[in-house]
């Protein structure tokens, strides 16, 4: 589970993909909250996942990350 910045909620996903120093896709999955009130941890399932892709290329010592949401 990714946290979000107040600690409090984020999301959960998992690694789809990796090719190293390539490629790395993250499959989000739902996204989790903690009510305020009763501190009670909830998750919310996406109908389908979403998708983080980042495709690394290296060109002359320089390396260039692409990034797609989808």
């Amino acid at each position: 589970m990714f946290k979000g910045p107040d600690g409090d909620g984020g999301m959960l996903a998992e690694i789809a993909e990796s090719k190293l120093y390539e490629y790395v896709s993250i499959r989000h999955l739902a996204e989790v909250a903690r009510d305020e009130k009763t501190g009670k941890v909830t998750e919310t399932r996406f109908p389908e996942p979403s998708y983080e892709n980042y495709t690394l290329e290296e060109k002359d010592g320089v390396t260039t990350v692409t990034v797609v949401m989808t």
